[in-house]
């Protein structure tokens, strides 16, 4: 019992009676021209029910993470965010994550790392998935244009943390940040089009962790 912890809030399957709030959710997580509409929120609640969460806290639906599966990794190089939902298959070896949305009002409570944690320890207790990812943005890249992407999306700050803020909340959970998706997201303005891969390889995670934490304290040392 001491290796439990009590939560302010709640994580449960998302359902059909939570759309008007994950509708709400989309409006204030996305910019207008990468928003998913609500026909792809019910198609993703239909096409894998048990891969779509949302945190409930005072009854009301905070935070959303969305995840299908698919047969690799290398498919996600070539997908772009309309159609990447054609590449689900029920017996899919990888959970691609889709989205992870959380309100703003509970964004400086840590819930949105807490709720990706709980997702990935989810996925990697199944024995019949092999690893996770998904292809993220980038969030501070429209501040350094003048640097190339493939370069922006390495470059760490002096503590050692990767310089965006979206690719250090992957890596910080055991991601590797891989390459770049042109034209994954054509409307996202601010990153050119591109996604950028993570990948989350359960045999390695724990260990890609203690790393980082390795890292960490050697740079505060110094």
């Amino acid at each position: 019992a001491d290796d439990f912890e009590t939560r302010e809030y709640l994580v449960r399957r998302a359902e059909l009676g939570d759309l008007n709030a994950l509708d709400q959710l989309e409006d204030e997580c996305w910019a207008h021209a990468l928003r998913v509409t609500r026909e792809e929120l019910i198609a993703r609640l239909e096409r894998f029910p048990d891969g779509q969460l949302v945190l409930e806290w005072e009854g009301r639906v905070v935070g959303a993470m969305y995840s299908q599966r698919i047969s690799d990794m290398s498919q996600l190089e070539t997908a772009s965010a309309e159609s990447v939902g054609e590449l689900h298959v029920d017996d899919g070896a990888v959970a691609q994550f889709l989205a992870v949305n959380v309100a703003k009002e509970t964004q400086s409570r840590g819930w949105g790392w807490a709720f990706l944690e709980f997702m990935l320890q989810l996925v990697e207790a199944r024995s019949d998935l092999e690893s996770a990812g998904g292809v993220t943005l980038c969030s501070r890249y429209r501040h350094h244009h003048e640097i190339p992407i493939n370069e922006y999306i390495r470059m760490r700050s002096e503590n050692g943390r990767l310089l965006d803020p979206t690719l250090n909340f992957h890596e910080s959970h055991g991601a590797t940040i891989g390459r770049l998706v042109p034209g994954y997201r054509p409307a996202d303005l601010d990153n050119l089009g591109y996604g950028v891969i993570v990948d989350y390889d359960f045999s390695n995670r724990w260990d890609r962790l203690s790393e980082r934490q390795r890292r960490r304290q050697e740079n505060e040392a110094k």
